[in-house]
């Protein structure tokens, strides 16, 4: 496999090793991994890159840095759950990472898979919560009954990061198999313009500092 591929060539990479149908459906959640994976380490670099970065924001524009970090934790909790949400019945049809057991046709891989599945299904009860009673929905009872959002608890990141870790291992044992190479979401390549917007606004309040004392 090329090193460097256009979304097409992926595209057809993963249907000559993976068949038509697993291919097809694990193209689809791969493209969506990698963007999840891109939304978390934006988030990352972000907000839990240091305090310094943390109080330049704050100083900077504290409501919209504040708003932003909600945007993007609620957007990678829905995510999350509609990537391990059940694949549908009937004419509602979901793209889901249940959808990968039912077109392996390896036995063992296929009860890897579906292990590791359970899994997800028992970790993601904390982000299943939340997308029910106050992401998708404001569900009366549970607005009225003076409830916190704590989205930054640490048994809530816990959660997500282990069931984007597993997410990672679902793919990365297909393909494994299939195709003899590994997958590493970790050094999915950003364009890392969090740097230069940090760097930016620091010039800019230095400049406006400047300024006000001349």
């Amino acid at each position: 496999m090329a090193k460097s591929q256009t979304a097409a060539e992926l595209k057809q990479w993963h249907l000559r090793v993976l068949g038509d149908d697993l291919g097809s459906v694990f193209h689809a959640l791969y493209g969506e991994v990698i963007w999840l994976h891109i939304k978390q380490a934006l988030l990352t670099k972000l907000y839990a890159y240091s305090e310094e970065r943390t109080k330049l924001m704050k100083k900077v524009a504290p409501l919209f840095f504040d708003n932003l970090n909600h945007i993007l934790v609620n957007d990678i909790l829905l995510h999350l759950v509609k990537l391990t949400d059940d694949p549908g019945t009937g004419a509602r049809q979901n793209l889901t990472m249940w959808r990968l057991p039912d077109l392996i046709d390896d036995d063992q891989l296929r009860r890897l898979v579906s292990e590791d599945l359970n899994l997800i299904e028992k970790q993601r009860t904390f982000v299943l919560k939340l997308r029910n009673k106050h992401l998708a929905h404001f569900d009366l009872n549970y607005v009225l009954s003076d409830y916190t959002f704590d989205d930054g608890s640490k048994t809530g990141v816990s959660n997500v990061e282990a069931i984007i870790r597993r997410i990672d291992t679902i793919l990365n044992r297909i393909y494994e198999a299939k195709a003899n190479h590994k997958m590493y979401f970790d050094a999915v390549p950003l364009e890392d313009d969090t740097d230069d917007l940090m760097v930016y606004l620091e010039k800019g309040l230095k400049a406006d500092e400047d300024e006000l004392y001349e």
